[in-house]
This record gives structure tokens, C-alpha cells and sequence, in this order.
């Protein structure tokens, strides 16, 4: 019983030696920042309605409930290293797909200048590379 529940705790991150940092971050998301979501789902789906319009892309639709964009290039042989290298220099953070499958994420440090900004830049890349 001892050592399941010892590994239960640490499952749970009750090995976490200084968890302070992260329990700030929740205390300040359930304090301020559960009427912003509202703001961060807009932007999501705008965003996801604009690059939905791109030639090439395809927008996962059906995940469109949270703040979170997923995509897909539907080009064979897409270089998507250099996609992810060209949106890093334009200080875009975005990870190699999984599965094929990018991801873009609103939150309150992103406005609708900074998406508008984003889908520029993925027209400008998708422009070149089709």
C-alpha cells in the first residue's frame, strides 16, 4: 500500500520539490483569468476561420472549443522544418507537426494585431511554398 501510494503522489507531482511556481500559476488562472478564456476562444476561432482560408490548409474543425488551433498542410513532400524555422524568425513559436498535425494557441499575451500578424505570415510562407 505504502509504495503504491508513494507512486501515486509522485504521479501526481507530490515529488516536486519547490511546486510554488506552479501553483502560483493556478492560483492566478482561477483568480483572473477564467473571464479572459472567453477572449482567448474568440481569438482561437478567428484565427482558425482566417488560416481555414489559406490554399493548402486544413483546419481541424472540430477541436475548435478550447484556445487551441490545430492544422494541417496538405502538400506532399512539405518542408515542415522550414516552415517552422521561417515562422521562428518571425518571432512565431510553433513546434514541428505530430501526426502530421500543427498546433497555434491564443492566450492573453496574444491580440487580434498579433493573429492577424500570424496569418500574414503563414499566407506569405504557404504563397511561396505552393
Amino acid at each position: 500500500f505504502i509504495d503504491r501510494a508513494r507512486k501515486n503522489r509522485k504521479l501526481m507531482g507530490g515529488g516536486l520539490r519547490q511546486s510554488g511556481y506552479l501553483a502560483a500559476a493556478g492560483i492566478i488562472s482561477l483568480e483572473k483569468m477564467v473571464q479572459r478564456l472567453v477572449v482567448d476562444h474568440e481569438n482561437a476561432q478567428y484565427l482558425a476561420n482566417q488560416i481555414g482560408e489559406i490554399p493548402g490548409l486544413e483546419v481541424f474543425d472540430d477541436r475548435l472549443d478550447i484556445n487551441m488551433v490545430f492544422f494541417r498542410i496538405q502538400k506532399r513532400n512539405f518542408d515542415s522544418n522550414a516552415f517552422v524555422h521561417f515562422l521562428g524568425k518571425k518571432n512565431v513559436k510553433i513546434n514541428p507537426p505530430m501526426a502530421e498535425e500543427y498546433r497555434l494557441v491564443t492566450h492573453y499575451w496574444i491580440d487580434k494585431r498579433k493573429i492577424d500578424w500570424v496569418i500574414m505570415i503563414i499566407k506569405e510562407y504557404m504563397q511561396k511554398a505552393l
